[in-house]
Protein backbone atom coordinates (compact mmCIF):
# COMPACT_ATOMS: atom_id res chain seq x y z
CA UNK A 1 0.00 0.00 0.00
CA UNK A 2 1.41 3.13 -0.33
CA UNK A 3 0.57 6.99 0.95
CA UNK A 4 2.09 9.88 -0.27
CA UNK A 5 4.25 7.57 -2.52
CA UNK A 6 6.11 6.14 0.53
CA UNK A 7 5.37 2.80 0.63
CA UNK A 8 3.41 1.91 4.20
CA UNK A 9 4.51 -1.77 5.77
CA UNK A 10 1.92 -3.76 7.27
CA UNK A 11 1.62 -3.52 11.22
CA UNK A 12 2.27 -6.65 13.09
CA UNK A 13 1.23 -7.12 16.69
CA UNK A 14 -1.34 -7.53 19.54
CA UNK A 15 -0.96 -4.13 21.04
CA UNK A 16 -4.16 -3.24 19.75
CA UNK A 17 -5.75 -6.03 21.32
CA UNK A 18 -3.69 -5.10 24.91
CA UNK A 19 -5.21 -1.59 24.17
CA UNK A 20 -8.33 -2.70 24.30
CA UNK A 21 -8.44 -5.45 27.16
CA UNK A 22 -6.81 -1.89 28.95
CA UNK A 23 -10.27 0.18 27.88
CA UNK A 24 -12.63 -2.65 28.84
CA UNK A 25 -10.68 -3.35 32.47
CA UNK A 26 -11.12 0.48 32.91
CA UNK A 27 -14.71 0.87 31.41
CA UNK A 28 -15.67 -2.04 33.90
CA UNK A 29 -13.62 -1.97 37.16
CA UNK A 30 -12.13 2.23 36.92
CA UNK A 31 -10.32 1.82 40.28
CA UNK A 32 -8.48 -1.08 39.75
CA UNK A 33 -4.60 -0.17 39.61
CA UNK A 34 -1.56 -1.09 37.34
CA UNK A 35 1.82 -0.78 38.24
CA UNK A 36 3.95 1.35 35.81
CA UNK A 37 7.36 0.35 35.67
CA UNK A 38 6.44 -2.02 38.69
CA UNK A 39 6.40 1.11 40.97
CA UNK A 40 3.96 3.36 40.36
CA UNK A 41 0.25 1.72 40.95
CA UNK A 42 -1.89 4.18 38.63
CA UNK A 43 -5.66 3.43 38.66
CA UNK A 44 -6.86 1.74 35.47
CA UNK A 45 -9.14 4.77 33.82
CA UNK A 46 -5.96 7.06 33.82
CA UNK A 47 -3.91 4.40 31.91
CA UNK A 48 -6.40 4.04 29.52
CA UNK A 49 -7.00 6.98 28.83
CA UNK A 50 -3.55 8.00 28.70
CA UNK A 51 -3.06 5.60 25.95
CA UNK A 52 -5.26 6.73 24.04
CA UNK A 53 -4.35 10.62 24.43
CA UNK A 54 -1.12 9.53 23.27
CA UNK A 55 -1.77 7.16 20.55
CA UNK A 56 -4.15 10.32 19.48
CA UNK A 57 -1.28 13.06 19.60
CA UNK A 58 1.07 10.90 18.06
CA UNK A 59 -1.30 9.24 15.45
CA UNK A 60 -2.49 12.71 14.16
CA UNK A 61 1.27 12.93 13.51
CA UNK A 62 2.36 15.72 16.01
CA UNK A 63 4.99 14.14 17.68
CA UNK A 64 6.77 13.26 14.55
CA UNK A 65 7.49 9.63 12.92
CA UNK A 66 6.83 6.78 14.59
CA UNK A 67 6.93 3.04 13.50
CA UNK A 68 4.23 2.14 16.14
CA UNK A 69 0.75 1.55 14.79
CA UNK A 70 -0.93 4.03 16.51
CA UNK A 71 -4.16 3.65 14.96
CA UNK A 72 -4.15 -0.14 15.58
CA UNK A 73 -4.02 0.71 18.95
CA UNK A 74 -7.30 3.66 18.61
CA UNK A 75 -8.73 0.97 16.78
CA UNK A 76 -8.50 -1.79 19.61
CA UNK A 77 -9.90 0.90 21.97
CA UNK A 78 -12.64 2.01 19.83
CA UNK A 79 -13.97 -2.05 19.51
CA UNK A 80 -13.61 -2.55 23.60
CA UNK A 81 -15.97 0.58 23.66
CA UNK A 82 -18.60 -0.29 21.13
CA UNK A 83 -18.55 -4.09 22.62
CA UNK A 84 -19.65 -2.62 26.03
CA UNK A 85 -22.25 -0.29 24.78
CA UNK A 86 -23.58 -2.70 22.02
CA UNK A 87 -23.49 -5.75 24.54
CA UNK A 88 -22.15 -5.52 27.84
CA UNK A 89 -24.32 -2.45 29.19
CA UNK A 90 -27.35 -4.87 28.21
CA UNK A 91 -26.13 -7.52 30.63
CA UNK A 92 -25.24 -5.89 33.15
CA UNK A 93 -28.49 -3.54 33.89
CA UNK A 94 -31.13 -4.44 36.12
CA UNK A 95 -33.64 -6.91 34.29
CA UNK A 96 -37.06 -5.13 33.42
CA UNK A 97 -40.07 -7.04 32.29
CA UNK A 98 -40.32 -6.78 28.45
CA UNK A 99 -44.22 -6.57 28.45
CA UNK A 100 -45.64 -5.31 24.73
CA UNK A 101 -48.98 -3.48 25.79
CA UNK A 102 -51.44 -6.43 24.63
CA UNK A 103 -49.93 -8.37 26.97
CA UNK A 104 -50.49 -6.26 29.89
CA UNK A 105 -53.27 -8.31 31.58
CA UNK A 106 -55.20 -7.60 34.79
CA UNK A 107 -55.34 -9.66 37.53
CA UNK A 108 -58.70 -11.20 39.03
CA UNK A 109 -59.56 -9.55 42.35
CA UNK A 110 -58.61 -11.61 45.45
CA UNK A 111 -61.68 -13.96 46.23
CA UNK A 112 -63.71 -12.84 49.00
CA UNK A 113 -64.08 -14.29 51.70
CA UNK A 114 -67.51 -15.89 51.98
CA UNK A 115 -69.69 -14.73 55.08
Amino acid sequence: MMINERPVPPALGMSGSLVGITTMVAILKPKITFSVGGIIPVPAWFCAIGFIGYDLFYGAGYGGSSKTAHWGHLGGAAFALLYYVVSIRRRLRPSRPNLMVGQLRKHPPPPSSAR
